[in-house]
């Protein structure tokens, strides 16, 4: 089966999603050392995140479930629907350990601020058309950048939850998001085959590279650095 979510633990394991089943990979070992599955879901796991203290693991499946295991002892915290009818697939999960929150990115629009501990809804953040592809909280979990579908880059001040601003750049869909480490640029991919860099302070783009194929993913190795 496909895999649809990948997200790096440490030095020596990645963790991905597949149908059914999400699997802890050794990459010294060359073998799978754990695998876990939520009873009665059989549908494909579309996104993956682990927590940056390794404590936690969330996945989101095709069929609107997402799942919570904590990973110091293997067991699973809790199970929640997503409420999405129609094409429920979880596109993108991110951590904040400062306010114990996730985001969640789907088809539809859908864009969820959740408890970490439960995984019940804090907010519904309403404003995309079309799938939301990627959603990510500044360092300090006081805001959050979501890019998708219709082009646009929103910024959400989550005190208040409220979008307040909205960026323009891309001519195509966007498909990822990544917030340098000090929090003051945005980088975006999209299928406009650019990778553009935004203040967070001016909600201005700063640069644009040209990379000649779709950038599905980006993330920074550093303030200056970016990896796409």
């Amino acid at each position: 089966w496909s895999y649809g979510g990948v997200a790096l633990c440490d030095e020596e394991s990645t963790f991905v999603g597949n149908y059914g089943y999400v699997e802890r990979l050794s990459v010294r070992e060359d073998k799978r050392r754990w695998r876990r599955e939520i009873k009665d879901v059989h549908s494909c796991y579309t996104a993956v995140c682990v927590s940056n203290d390794e404590r936690w693991l969330i996945a989101g499946t095709s069929d609107a479930n997402l799942a919570a295991w904590r990973l110091d002892n293997g067991k699973r915290c809790w199970v929640q629907k997503t409420g999405a009818k129609k094409k429920p697939e979880t596109l993108a999960i991110n951590i904040s350990l400062q306010t114990s929150r996730l985001l969640v990115a789907g088809a539809y629009g859908s864009l969820t601020l959740r408890d970490l501990e439960s995984g019940k809804t804090i907010r519904r953040l309403p404003g995309h058309r079309g799938r939301v592809h990627d959603a990510v909280f500044t360092p300090d979990g006081a805001r959050a950048v979501s890019v998708g579908e219709d082009r646009l880059i929103r910024i959400w001040d989550l005190a208040t939850f409220e979008n307040t601003d909205i960026l323009e750049g891309h001519d195509v869909t966007i498909r990822c998001v990544a917030i340098s480490p000090e929090g003051a640029l945005a980088a975006t991919g999209g299928e406009d085959d650019t990778l553009q860099v935004w203040s967070l302070e001016t909600a201005e783009r700063i640069a644009c590279y040209f990379a000649g194929s779709d950038i599905r993913g980006c993330a920074f190795t550093g303030t200056r650095e970016i990896i796409a």
